[in-house]
């Protein structure tokens, strides 16, 4: 596959698609990838995951398939690098199970439809040949490209249809300030996946559900640390969040405005080191000067001040674990 997405990159930009022989001791496929490797870098792509982490994992896949996912990035690197800009042909779609721009951009251009009436990605599944040649097909050949709107698919909302909550009730305060059942809704999935999941079985899921420390340790703490020190997001950061949140919407069965909150929590959680960093000067990174043991600190705080409303007993944590397998497996691991 690397080849292959070396040769859609290296074309459009003039060359041959032909690349030097591999060296004594080479991979065969090792020439095409010095090749990509450059034309990304020079062209600043970053693919998710990188290449870099995908390295590891060449010798394993020459002779098997790729998860779909890989060869989606591959060739949107591939694109991106040569400069070839698919046009859209189709509005912005909910998919839930992917929340990767190059996923995004296949679909608007036509290039992706997903695999169910939900628009499922399922990046994870292997690649086949058929699917890897209709992908090629319909990037070469714009008369093959699919039109489709978000008509054309069922919209999952996480909260109605799996949780069957209402998104707003509250469930917790911290520090005095609600959280919804919105707010906690993957919290609430993670618990409900533990009743009867072989390897995800927690012995006790309710107590799980009713013990946020890990959504105060690592959504909320980010938060309130940062306020703590007067930081917050630049206007530019501010902006790109909105933008990647909006074309999140849907991922996971949740609405944009929850991706934005989330994505803000995760942008905010390492801004605090550079504060740290001038207040404490050579001590900082020593002695448990660390930022993670700041923020494990703030998540301490913070759960102690927390306060269970009754309607966390609304939760049906046995009914939600039933209904998360009605839905495909890629929308919620």
């Amino acid at each position: 596959m690397i080849v292959i997405a070396a040769r859609l990159q290296d074309l459009p930009s003039g060359g041959t698609g032909i690349f030097r022989e591999p060296v004594a001791g080479e991979a065969w496929y090792e020439p095409a990838l010095e090749h990509y490797e450059k034309a990304i870098e020079t062209a600043n792509v970053t693919l998710v995951p990188t290449l870099s982490e995908l390295a590891p994992m060449y010798p394993y896949t020459i002779n098997d398939p790729i998860p779909r996912r890989w060869f989606v990035q591959l060739m949107y690197g591939a694109l991106e690098a040569s400069g070839v800009e698919l046009p859209t042909i189709n509005e912005p779609v909910k998919i839930p199970d992917s929340d990767e721009h190059a996923v995004h951009l296949f679909y608007s251009a036509g290039i992706l439809n997903g695999t169910d009436h939900y628009g499922c990605f399922e990046g994870s599944n292997h690649l086949n040949r058929e699917q890897a040649a209709a992908i090629l097909s319909r990037i070469l050949d714009p008369a093959q490209r699919l039109s489709f709107s978000q008509e054309d698919f069922q919209e999952l909302d996480l909260c109605r249809d799996v949780l069957q909550l209402d998104p707003d009730m509250v469930l917790f305060t911290v520090e005095g300030r609600d959280y919804t059942v919105l707010q906690y809704a993957k919290e609430i999935i993670t618990a409900a996946d533990s009743v009867n999941h072989p390897m995800h079985r927690d012995p006790d899921p309710p107590a799980l559900l009713r013990d946020p420390g890990s959504f105060c340790n690592y959504i909320l703490a980010p938060f309130t640390l940062a306020e703590s020190v007067g930081i917050s997001l630049t206007e530019a950061e501010e902006n790109a969040l909105l933008q990647t949140a909006q074309e999140k919407d849907g991922y996971q069965g949740l609405p944009s405005s929850y991706w934005a909150w989330w994505d803000c929590s995760e942008l905010l959680e390492n801004k605090p080191d550079a504060y740290y960093k001038e207040q404490y000067g050579e001590q900082w990174g020593s002695e448990g000067l660390f930022l993670l043991s700041f923020l494990h600190k703030e998540g301490v705080r913070l759960n102690e001040t927390l306060a269970l409303s009754p309607n966390i007993n609304h939760v049906d944590l046995i009914g939600i674990e039933q209904r998360i397998h009605q839905y495909p497996e890629s929308i919620f691991h």
